[in-house]
Formats: structure tokens, sequence, C-alpha cells
């Protein structure tokens, strides 16, 4: 008892340095915890920790080694197995390898379709479809991401997760030509609220949606709310654009003109 919680202590305290930013440390921590477990799902979970330490560190060669150490681990629990199999799918994709991070999903799906239907399995299936569909739409395979995102936003998630993902789906059915159908997704984002990181690209992608639909008073305030937004979103020169092509459609010339110089200029 005395060494479990000596063992609880030091792993709280590795949680504390990884999320500290202090990686190396923290990894250090983690799989000094697992040579010292004499329990095989213990060291596998500790030698996971370590991983996604390197992972966040960048260090992908030895989140990777870290990996399959826990790989070996685990071996003789299927649910264990496919945790870890998820992990290193989505250390590829990571490193920007969203195709073999894809197959590597999939076998996932295939290899343990019995083990993925409750409990931590279920959970681990709606991470595994979650991160299929931002994948997809990272390679523009919106035909295959549809049904995915589609069965996405059916998951029990909270909120801010499922407007993200209202907000994926959303750019999905955009770039199909389903506009209306676009439009029920950003708005039900919309009413669950927009994140932070996303809101750029949300208005952006929504007011070329109402653009779409002839809606082009509403268009523009979109359009200029993404301008105003923070986060990552596209490059300014595309808003600029689609202001200026809204602009002409309500007769306002003078502005379109303006528009298309700061599309020029940036």
């Amino acid at each position: 008892m005395a060494m479990s919680m000596v063992r609880m202590s030091n792993f709280e305290q590795a949680r504390k340095l990884c999320t500290a930013g202090k990686f190396h440390e923290a990894s250090e921590q983690f799989t000094l915890l697992a040579s010292q477990s004499s329990d095989s799902l213990e060291k596998a979970s500790y030698l996971i920790e370590a991983a996604d330490c390197y992972r966040r560190a960048r260090n992908f060669e030895a989140a990777t080694s870290c990996a399959a150490e826990a790989r070996k681990w685990a071996s003789d629990d299927a649910v264990a197995c496919a945790q870890v199999d998820f992990f290193i799918a989505t250390l590829l994709i990571n490193q920007n390898k969203h195709e073999e991070g894809l197959k590597e999903l999939a076998k996932i799906l295939t290899e343990y379709s019995d083990k993925l239907k409750e409990g931590e399995g279920r959970e681990l299936y709606q991470e595994i479809q979650m991160q299929r569909g931002i994948s997809l739409m990272h390679l523009s395979c919106h035909k295959a991401a549809r049904p995915v995102l589609e069965e996405v936003v059916s998951f029990q998630l909270s909120d801010n997760v499922i407007s993200d993902f209202h907000c994926h789906l959303g750019r999905c059915y955009h770039e199909l030509g389903l506009y209306r159908d676009a439009r029920q997704q950003f708005e039900r984002s919309r009413i669950l609220g927009i994140s932070e990181e996303w809101q750029s690209i949300y208005h952006y992608y929504f007011g070329y949606t109402l653009y779409e639909l002839n809606e082009f008073g509403a268009a523009r305030r979109e359009f200029i709310l993404s301008l105003q937004s923070g986060g990552t979103g596209p490059p300014q020169s595309y808003v600029y654009k689609m202001l200026a092509a809204t602009c002409r459609k309500l007769g306002d010339n003078e502005q379109a003109r303006l528009y298309d110089k700061m599309e020029k200029s940036s």
C-alpha cells in the first residue's frame, strides 16, 4: 500500500511536470515508474504517458519507440492494444502523415471491431471516428468524411467538442455543394458556442455558404467577423475576395473596389 501511494505521488508529479511543459523531465519520470511496476498494463500506461510527453516535445522518434515498448506490455489485453495502436496512428498524423495514420485507424476498426462496442472500447471507437473525420477533411476527402462526421455529431460529447464537429461537418457539406445542410450545421455550432480557435474559419465558411444561398447581407457580416476573429483562419486575401464579390451582389461597387485593392495588397 505504501509503495502504491508513493507511486501515485510520483505519477501526479510527472503529470504536473508535463502540464508545466517540462516534457523531458516528465517522460523520464513516467519511464522510471514503468520500470518500477510489476503490472504489465500499468507499465504500458506509464510508457504511453512518457510517449505523449515526447510527442508534445515533438521528439517523434522517442515517442514512437516508447509507444512500441508499451505495445509489447499491452499485448495480453485487446482494448489496451487498440488504445496503444490509436496513439501510434495519431502520432503519424501529428507528423502530417495523414494517409498512413488513416490506414492505421482503419486497421484498428477491423482488428478490434468486437471490442469497440461498449465501455472503454466504445470510447476509443468514438475517438477513432473523430480523428478519421478530421484527417479526411484535412486531405479534402469530403465524400469519405461526410458519413464519419455525421456519425460523430450524434455522439454524446461536450458542447464545445460537438460544436467543433458541427463546424467540420458544415464545411464538409459546403465543399460538397450542400449549402442548406451546411447552414444548418453552422447554426447548430453557433448555438453551442464557437471555440476561439474556430472563429475565423467558422465565419468564413458560414459566410461563403450564405453567399451561395444568395443571402448577401448576412454573408457580408460573416466575412467581416472572420477578419475580426482570432485564431488560425483562411488567408485574408480569400476573405477580401469574397467581401468584394458580396458587395457587388449588394450593388455597393465602391466598397467592392476597396476590397479588391485590399485583396491584392494582402
